[in-house]
């Protein structure tokens, strides 16, 4: 499970606690997408062991996401503005990096096999979720 200490919003981080922030929600979330990719890769796939993880891992991210990104708008303090834009490239380029993984492509797109094959057996949430997701088609 993703949730951290990272999970505790805070607007008054150090310059340091940004960027060390963001690198540790880049590294938590990788290994999250790392963990999916081998599950996949061994043909353990399922709702649990691809989507339910990205889910919540994504929703943790992208709150703590707001957290260091934030401050380059607000923080009277110049060096705080300035690392929270640093913070803000490095979990941009993230996303693009994790946008290109093939293997996260093709876990998503067994998982949607599955799901089309068994018919549409996902949760509402999942399902919200899993539409601008799956790579092949639309829920």
């Amino acid at each position: 499970m993703f949730v951290t200490s990272l999970a505790k919003l805070r607007w008054n981080q150090s310059p340091t606690e940004i960027i060390r922030g963001a690198n540790e929600a880049v590294q938590r979330l990788r290994s999250v997408y790392d963990a999916v990719s081998k599950s996949a890769a061994s043909n353990n796939v399922s709702v649990e062991t691809i989507l339910t993880p990205v889910i919540e891992a994504e929703t943790e991210y992208a709150s703590v996401r707001a957290m260091f990104e934030f401050p380059q708008h607000v923080s009277p303090d110049k060096a705080a503005r300035d690392a929270s834009h640093d913070a803000a490239k490095t979990l941009s380029s993230f996303d693009v990096e994790t946008s290109m993984r093939k293997d996260l492509f093709e876990a998503f797109s067994k998982l949607d096999e599955q799901i089309t094959s068994r018919g549409p057996t996902l949760p509402s949430e999942h399902e919200r979720f899993a539409r601008p997701t799956f790579p092949v088609r639309v829920c």
